[in-house]
């Protein structure tokens, strides 16, 4: 999607001088302006901004390459090696924590509620009757989640060790 946006006024006075490429909804959104209109001030001074959304924040380790892999016109405007947007590997490790839990709803959960009622929800009894014990002591069997969001997700839901 592409946006330009020019407007003068009744005395020929640019009022408004934009151009944008995206949506505020895209992941990459660009905003060139002409700052020097927008300030009321006389020049030239072009602005270029560029706002990204759902991306690693391993992206602040280089900052300056990620913006010059964004495309060429921002190569043209730093000299850094380019560096391209990793995947969403946040939405990655989500999706993957949900995809497990919804498996395990679909094949086990009236199963799992039954052996529950029946060790009067005590549920370290049930994980542990459950969970082979070779899965436990097992330390490399992991969702496949970088450790950055593993810690962010363990923050968010305010998780803690297995009791056992």
């Amino acid at each position: 999607k592409i946006g330009i946006k020019f407007e003068m006024d009744g005395d020929g006075c640019i009022t408004h001088d934009e151009f944008n490429v995206g949506s505020r909804q895209s992941r990459v959104y660009w905003r060139i302006y002409n700052k020097a209109v927008e300030q009321r001030v006389s020049g030239t001074w072009n602005r270029s901004e560029v706002e990204l959304k759902e991306i690693s924040v391993d992206a602040l380790l280089d900052i300056a390459g990620i913006y010059t892999g964004l495309c060429a016109y921002a190569a043209q405007i730093d000299p850094a090696p380019p560096v391209f947007l990793p995947r969403l590997l946040g939405r990655k490790a989500v999706d993957s924590i949900e995809a497990k839990v919804k498996w395990l709803r679909n094949q086990a959960s009236a199963s799992i509620a039954k052996v529950f009622h029946f060790f009067n929800g005590d549920i370290e009894t049930v994980l542990s009757m459950i969970v082979r014990e070779d899965h436990i002591t097992n330390m490399n069997l992991r969702l496949d989640i970088p450790p950055v969001y593993q810690t962010l997700l363990d923050a968010k839901l305010n998780t803690s060790q297995c009791p056992f």
